[in-house]
């Protein structure tokens, strides 16, 4: 039994250095890797990409060092173009909404412009009948038809002649 306490308490330190020194290992190893590419230009002027020195270059080889990303900025800038694509998607959605309300509006002002054109031509044409001098016959509020006045006649003329000139293009 004493030796299978020996055992565990052995087995749990060495568990403990290794997680002690796991973390410390990372970062070292994150500093060092990092891979080589050489590139060389050949006689046809193509440019050839190898992990090791490429044999017949004319040129003196170029080593580049590549460093890969740590895993938290590859993180970052998924999340930096996931929002940049949200953005644009709601930019997007706002310009549409608003060419919408520019055509809502472009569309009732029509109708409200075609109204009042149906309005000028049938107030130039009770002015066109007033001004033949016939005589008018204007219903009251019983359904009864009296004769129109030659004041109310002028006074009615006035008010159209007003409102050709204000509302109507001429």
């Amino acid at each position: 039994m004493l030796r299978f306490n020996f055992l565990f308490s052995t087995s749990v330190n060495q568990l403990r250095l290794a997680l002690l020194c796991a973390p410390l290992l990372g970062c070292l190893m994150s500093q060092a890797v990092y891979a080589q590419i050489y590139t060389c230009r050949d006689r046809s002027g193509h440019v050839k990409y190898s992990q090791t020195p490429i044999n017949g270059c004319q040129q003196p080889q170029r080593v580049v060092k590549v460093t890969p990303q740590p895993a938290s900025s590859v993180a970052s800038g998924q999340a930096q173009m996931q929002t940049q694509a949200k953005a644009r998607a709601e930019s997007e959605k706002a310009t549409a909404q608003s060419r919408q309300q520019q055509q809502e509006d472009t569309t009732a002002e029509q109708k409200r412009r075609a109204a009042n054109a149906a309005q000028c031509v049938q107030i130039q044409q009770q002015m066109d009948l007033f001004a033949t001098g016939r005589r008018l016959r204007q219903a009251d509020a019983t359904g009864q038809y009296i004769p129109l006045t030659e004041e109310s006649r002028q006074q009615q003329m006035a008010q159209m002649q007003q409102y050709l000139q204000s509302s109507c293009p001429q």
